[in-house]
């Protein structure tokens, strides 16, 4: 039986308290984009296959479905993929989304109730209220568990957005049911504009249930180890100017201006940068975007493969010169 004790684990913010604001902006652009487009073009192609059929169950009508809900899916997908590009494994996210889109699509239309985010079965006048604020939101579990395999890639804590599709379709269907009683969208007295900034307003209103679910949600590290805290220091002045110019042609243009970095950092005994810690906001809010990650230096959250030489700091300034110095905790 192994005497080795478990490494302790570290939970930190799947979104960085600075970074929610960025975060949901991007997200709520980039669905309300998609939203129209994948509105626009399964209007433009839904009739083509049937979708217009009242009994979808009949003809091609099921397949018009699923075209529809495939392009609408493969539309928020990409364009969510690049606003959470740095959080979750990009293409996994796109393509679990186009996947569960498709089929949550397939549900609500065999369920009779259509999808009230698009405007690709009118099933806003003459319908009962109850049966689509049920029913839409019900199938898009489909997309929930596809966005929940994604998403358990990269964080930890996120069984719960399950059920965040379906929160963000209830969302918009009363959203939509609202603005439809008011004549606003309708074929007959909202014209194109109109429609157009309904459709906005939808992907807009799903996006931002989406932002916030994310807040929750953690990520899980390995702590440091016990040899990081006790390294030794770099004091040499001519071993910090070598590091230093060395990482600055290493990283040269990989830091662009913006907010001061700090970082403290792990020497091995071939000189050789090994690992490293955020150690300022703007640090912290980088997270593993940080080119130190892309060029290969470890977290110092992750596991290490040698003893640490000595430790360091590395500065890089608002205009992104990349400085190194003693460390100074």
């Amino acid at each position: 039986m192994s005497s080795e004790r478990p490494e302790p684990r570290l939970k930190t913010p799947f979104i960085p308290p600075r970074k929610r604001r960025q975060l949901t902006e991007r997200l709520v652009l980039a669905t309300a984009v998609a939203w129209a487009i994948g509105g626009r073009l399964g209007s433009s192609y839904g009739p083509s296959l049937g979708l217009e059929n009242p009994d979808i169950l009949q003809g091609t009508g099921i397949v018009g479905i699923v075209v529809a809900g495939t392009i609408a899916g493969a539309a928020v997908g990409v364009l969510q993929m690049f606003s959470l590009w740095g959080y979750v494994q990009p293409w996994a996210w796109a393509i679990a989304t186009t996947v569960g889109w498709a089929i949550s699509a397939a549900i609500a239309g065999i369920w009779g109730t259509g999808i009230p985010s698009l405007q690709w079965v009118e099933w806003g006048t003459g319908a009962s209220l109850l049966w689509p604020i049920f029913w839409t939101p019900a199938a898009f579990v489909a997309l929930g568990i596809a966005q929940t395999v994604a998403l358990r890639r990269s964080a930890t804590g996120v069984w719960g957005w399950l059920a965040v599709p379906s929160l963000g379709m209830l969302a918009v269907t009363v959203l939509r049911l609202l603005l439809f009683s008011l004549g606003w969208g309708t074929r007959a007295t909202g014209g194109a504009i109109a429609h157009f900034i309904l459709e906005l307003a939808s992907g807009a209103t799903f996006g931002l249930v989406q932002a916030i679910a994310l807040f929750p949600c953690t990520r899980e590290t390995v702590a440091p180890p016990a040899s990081a805290k006790t390294a030794l220091q770099i004091d040499d002045p001519e071993i910090l100017a070598e590091l230093s110019a060395q990482l600055q042609r290493q990283l040269e243009g990989a830091f662009g201006e913006g907010e001061g970095l700090v970082y403290a950092a792990i020497v091995v005994r071939d000189g050789q940068l090994h690992s490293y810690q955020p150690i300022n906001g703007a640090a912290h809010d980088l997270g593993e975007s940080t080119p130190l990650a892309r060029f290969g230096i470890i977290s110092l959250a992750g596991e290490g493969v040698e003893v640490p030489h000595a430790r360091l700091q590395i500065l890089v300034s608002p205009s992104g010169e990349v400085r190194v110095r003693s460390w100074t905790p």
